[in-house]
């Protein structure tokens, strides 16, 4: 059983609030940043502020159970799941397919946010691996990831600037990029492990974009789901932010997170990405329906198996066994690949329930 010390990331978020906020140096020259004026404006008019931090990244090992979860403020994370359903499984650009009012603020009469997000990962743009059609930004990245793990291209960008004048709103977690690692472990096995870059121009440091926040455990999560179904072992999850900011109306709010005490240096929790039965055992039999249990392994911690290698299969029975695989991304709600609540539970007992944050628009 994996636990997670949730004083991990916590301390990764006051650490950032001293660094780039509270002191407000620049990391080299010493000098002072400064509160200045930006487009958006609070819903009395008055133009907002911000204080921003170039380039801040933050780091997630799996080696030492790190994840993108805190115990500082309360979030709602199956809403951000079902977010990321909305862009990666359901491919959509249309509020009403979402189970929550996030986006409806972007939204134009036809209930769209125009060519963003959604729109963006369905473009049928690649070669199918596994057919002769054109196949959109997510099938390209599970198909390589099946079939070619060593491809140097497997990223999902969304930034596309031949309809960026068509987005209501330009995306600010862009881009995600995969690799995979292979390393030989003690025994000489050589084990495939996944790691993935999530590049993000813009965030709001207290609304979404702070350790443990909105957008990170949107993305571990897909990270989680993808070695989950493929069967990677996990390796390193990268968030870079390369302008994060702070709102002037917000440091009240986060000086409020801050006074949370430290947890017991021994708090932990059990890791709650625990795949459902039902599905940990569909992508388990298909497994050993395929590929011999020589070139499996059993990761005991996550109940799956982790697939060394698929050489031992000819090209019919991999491409079989990859259309098996993705039949299953597609056959389960995100919402329904993890059970989350005992970690809302235990998160509503510790973190702060921020119930109203100013958004500058």
């Amino acid at each position: 059983m994996i636990m997670i010390d949730l004083e991990i990331t916590n301390r990764k978020f006051r650490s950032l609030v001293e660094e780039k906020f509270t002191t407000a140096k620049d990391d080299y020259t010493g000098d002072s940043r400064v509160w200045m004026d930006c487009r958006a404006k609070w819903s009395d008019g008055v133009t907002s502020k911000t204080i921003s931090a170039f380039h801040v990244t933050t780091k997630y090992e799996a080696l030492y159970n790190e994840m993108p979860i805190q115990s500082l403020r309360y979030i709602n994370y199956r809403l951000a799941i079902d977010e990321m359903d909305w862009i990666y499984k359901k491919k959509s650009n249309n509020v009403n397919d979402l189970n929550s009012k996030i986006w409806n603020q972007w939204a134009s009469e036809d209930g769209t946010i125009g060519k963003g997000y959604g729109y963006q990962v369905a473009k049928k743009v690649y070669d199918s691996k596994l057919s002769d059609d054109k196949i959109d930004q997510i099938d390209n990245i599970l198909e390589n990831l099946i079939l070619d793990p060593t491809n140097r291209r497997l990223l999902i960008n969304l930034f596309n600037i031949d309809d960026l004048s068509e987005m209501n709103l330009a995306p600010c977690a862009y881009e995600t990029f995969f690799m995979v690692e292979y390393l030989e472990d003690n025994y000489g096995i050589v084990r495939p492990k996944l790691n993935v870059v999530l590049n993000q121009r813009s965030g709001d440091f207290l609304v979404a974009a702070h350790p443990g926040g909105w957008n990170e455990f949107q993305y571990y999560f897909l990270y989680r789901l993808i070695a989950d179904l493929i069967g990677f072992e996990l390796g390193t999850f990268i968030h870079n932010t390369y302008n994060l900011h702070l709102y002037n109306r917000h440091i009240d709010i986060v000086d409020n997170i801050l006074e949370v005490e430290e947890l017991d240096m021994y708090h932990f929790i059990k890791d709650p990405f625990e795949i459902r039965e039902e599905i940990r055992k569909e992508i388990n039999n298909t497994r050993l329906r395929y590929i011999k249990t020589d070139d499996l392994i059993l990761d005991s911690g996550r109940g799956v198996y982790n697939v060394i290698t698929l050489d031992n299969l000819d090209e019919v029975h991999r491409k079989n066994y990859a259309k098996e695989i993705i039949d299953i991304y597609y056959k389960y709600n995100f919402t329904d690949w993890y059970d989350f609540t005992k970690l809302d539970s235990d998160l509503k007992d510790i973190a702060i329930k921020v119930t109203k944050i100013p958004v500058a628009e």
